[in-house]
């Protein structure tokens, strides 16, 4: 054989192995995207969770005493949040493919444990004083949503 022969062959080779990888389905796990959904829905709730630590854990001690009212609306506006990503929860349980990978499950369960937790810290809430009633239904309202996320994720987990 001759050189070009050779050159060639090896050419073609490389160019069968590359196309073949680039072709050949290197394709991402099917669990990676839901993962990343989750992923960011635990993040939202960190969120979540640490504003509640200073709404009603921790009462802020400013100068002058917080606005009952712009109490209420953070609240109302956390409790919408925890809508949203009972919404995403949801639809990435529906895109669920069979036999999920130990990874997705334990990011579901992530999920689930830190909407328990923001649960858990409305019910202990200590209501600043004047407590008003809007205040009351803020904080039921951030707890009924959280506690929506808990049951979507343990509906998968009971399904599994």
């Amino acid at each position: 054989m001759n050189t070009r022969t050779v050159v060639a062959s090896l050419m073609s080779g490389l160019v069968l192995v590359l196309a073949g990888l680039a072709l050949g389905g290197i394709d991402p796990e099917p669990f990676h995207r839901l993962i990343n959904k989750l992923d960011s829905v635990e993040n939202v709730l960190d969120a979540v969770d640490d504003q509640l630590k200073e709404i009603l854990v921790v009462p802020p001690e400013p100068v002058h005493p917080t606005d009952p009212c712009k109490l209420v609306n953070k609240l109302n506006a956390m409790a919408d949040k925890l809508w949203n990503q009972n919404d995403r929860v949801e639809d990435v349980i529906e895109a669920v493919p069979p036999d999920p990978c130990q990874e997705f499950l334990d990011a579901l369960n992530k999920v689930g444990d830190e909407a328990s937790s923001i649960a858990e810290r409305a019910d202990r809430a200590t209501p600043p004083d004047p407590c008003t009633p809007e205040f009351e239904k803020a904080v039921d309202a951030v707890r009924s949503a959280a506690q929506e996320i808990v049951y979507t994720v343990d509906s998968y987990r009971h399904l599994g």
